[in-house]
């Protein structure tokens, strides 16, 4: 457990009595082992980032090394993580470290615009690391910051999640030979960066607000985005730069925009016709329509509400 109000770090953890005062230290010194639940506050902590991750070898170790750590807070709008402007810059281990860590219903925001929130290395020895977090809010539109997601090396999902940032700034940003970030999320302000062997996905998401660029896929990219199911809207500037440097005609389906999406090649989909659904929206089983708004795997959209499991172009379930 951790109390940011009346816990100690000095405390076993073990127990509401008797529970840490910080988020930063269950990463350290082995506190947790392996399959451990961390249970916050409500509350504010401020505090700064941590540059290491170690849970592997524990004094009490778990017999199932497979399972990563579970951190839960009480709602992202009763447990708020502030990271510190002189502190460490962004949540991670060491490159020599590999952890897998889920976060959940929780708020992470940065006093200071130079900061990355959720980050790795850029060299990774011990494995690939992975980052889950759901039903949180990361970032802000306020302060903002240089990177709100930033993977090298690491797996990163965004499940259901606000992820924020200012207009102009970047709000993920996957690279290096192994950075992988995945959205299901509503993503307000900033923009969608990806280079070299980097990935993003984004499915079942909205995108709204973002300024200057939408998605910029960068010369040096040699990786296929995937952009499925996704709703823009009230944004300014080019919506897709550069998405020549690769053929991104088979992995942009079922995306709304609001407006002409500059820098958008040619779709692949077929246009309905009048006739080509039927008055619940699914397209006939004869209609060119049928599976073209492609299924992501995701059972919920990032509102809660369930996908369609033979969707038609945008459509999600209204109940």
């Amino acid at each position: 457990f951790v109390d940011f109000v009346s816990g100690n770090d000095g405390n076993t953890g073990y127990g509401q009595a008797t529970a840490w005062k910080t988020f930063g230290k269950l990463f350290g010194a082995n506190a947790v082992t392996h399959g451990a639940r961390i249970m916050l506050s409500a509350g504010t902590t401020v505090e700064s980032g941590v540059g290491s991750i170690d849970y592997t070898a524990n004094a009490s170790p778990a017999s199932d090394t497979t399972v990563g750590i579970q951190i839960s807070g009480q709602g992202r709008a009763n447990t708020i993580v502030r990271m510190l402007a002189s502190g460490t810059n962004g949540w991670r281990g060491t490159s020599s470290q590999y952890w897998d860590v889920e976060i959940s219903d929780a708020t992470f925001v940065s006093d200071t615009a130079p900061r990355v929130m959720v980050f790795d290395n850029a060299t990774q020895s011990a494995g690939k690391p992975k980052w889950t977090i759901r039903d949180c809010t990361v970032g802000d539109v306020t302060t903002g910051c240089t990177y709100t997601a930033w993977s090298v090396n690491s797996t990163q999902r965004f499940v259901r999640c606000e992820i924020l940032n200012g207009p102009a700034l970047s709000v993920v940003r996957a690279e290096g030979t192994a950075g992988d970030i995945t959205l299901e999320s509503s993503v307000v302000r900033g923009r969608a960066m990806q280079y070299a062997a980097g990935k993003i996905r984004m499915l079942n998401c909205e995108h709204a607000k973002y300024a200057s660029v939408g998605f910029t896929l960068a010369a040096d990219a040699t990786v296929l985005p995937e952009l499925k199911n996704v709703l823009y809207y009230d944004g300014s500037g080019v919506l897709f730069s550069n998405l020549s440097a690769l053929d991104v005609s088979g992995v942009i389906a079922g995306c709304v925009y609001d407006r002409v999406p500059t820098g958008m090649p040619t779709s692949p989909l077929p246009v309905a016709g009048i006739l080509d659904r039927a008055d619940n929206l699914t397209p006939f089983s004869w209609s060119a329509l049928r599976g073209a708004g492609v299924s992501t795997g995701v059972k919920w959209g990032f509102d809660g509400r369930p996908m369609r499991k033979i969707p038609s172009i945008g459509a999600i379930e209204a109940e």
